[in-house]
């Protein structure tokens, strides 16, 4: 989703250095407001990634892990210097099997939230986007409660106690009780506190603002938080969207442009 992207891009720039962990909690003004639009800003592994899931429901009715393989290992070689995990890296160059548990899988699947539309799709697509490479319990866990959360998140539904009664998340810690936040590629250390921040925030602005302050894999963070957040308020702000067109290139565009054009539902 172009939340995922645009969360990526803005997050892109705290991963190794993040100054707003090192300045401490910010009292009632958590988390700030920072600017977001900083020119320095690129996408990483996480835009390429969920523009390779884009391209398997570009392209297919009938999506199987087998497709979303080959996308992953043609976006991957595409663009090879976007720092990968070293786990996926080995797996793109064929070296190992596809078990991580990393937040690999969480960061990409964000394209099935559009594409599903209920829980029960969301869960196997959310799989066959996952075990090519994160084929590990806790890597599958990632993809599956980001998308099926997210799906119900873009429903209007209350995700608190699904969350915790089925994939054991706790939402309960604001993203403020999560600071400061050690990095962590795990799916296990990421996606809880992602998920709060897309909840708790008041716009999809604020949304982010949350996942940045707290640290962490700051730019994986923000890929998840901003496609929920997307989720939760049906987009994300024209400036956000202008500004990361700015950043990628033709090729990434026209795959993101595709699959709006034929997943999102028609505005009025």
């Amino acid at each position: 989703m172009k939340g995922a992207i645009a969360g990526d891009i803005l997050g892109s720039i705290y991963e190794f250095d993040n100054k707003y962990k090192t300045v401490g909690p910010l009292g009632d003004r958590w988390p700030g407001d920072f600017a977001l639009l900083n020119p320095a800003c690129f996408f990483t592994d996480d835009t390429v990634l969920t523009c390779a899931v884009m391209q398997v429901f570009n392209s297919y009715s009938l999506v199987s892990d087998t497709a979303f393989a080959d996308a992953l290992r043609q976006f991957g070689r595409k663009y090879p210097h976007c720092s990968y995990g070293g786990r996926f890296l080995q797996w793109l160059a064929g070296d190992r099997e596809g078990d991580s548990l990393g937040n690999g899988a969480p960061m990409r699947v964000s394209p099935v939230i559009m594409v599903a539309g209920e829980t029960a799709k969301a869960f196997r697509l959310a799989a066959l986007t996952a075990v090519p490479s994160h084929s590990h319990f806790f890597g599958v866990w990632g993809a599956q409660s980001v998308a099926v959360l997210g799906v119900m998140l873009k429903n209007g539904e209350d995700i608190t106690k699904y969350a915790k009664a089925t994939f054991a998340i706790d939402l309960a810690k604001t993203t403020k009780g999560y600071y400061p936040l050690e990095f962590n590629e795990r799916s296990t250390g990421t996606v809880e506190p992602a998920i709060r921040a897309a909840i708790e925030g008041s716009d999809w602005k604020d949304c982010i603002r949350r996942a940045i302050a707290m640290g962490g894999d700051t730019d994986t963070i923000c890929a998840i938080t901003g496609a929920l957040a997307e989720a939760r308020f049906g987009g994300i702000p024209e400036d956000v969207e202008a500004f990361i067109r700015t950043k990628l290139d033709d090729f990434l565009i026209k795959t993101i442009d595709r699959f709006y054009e034929r997943y999102a539902a028609p505005k009025g």
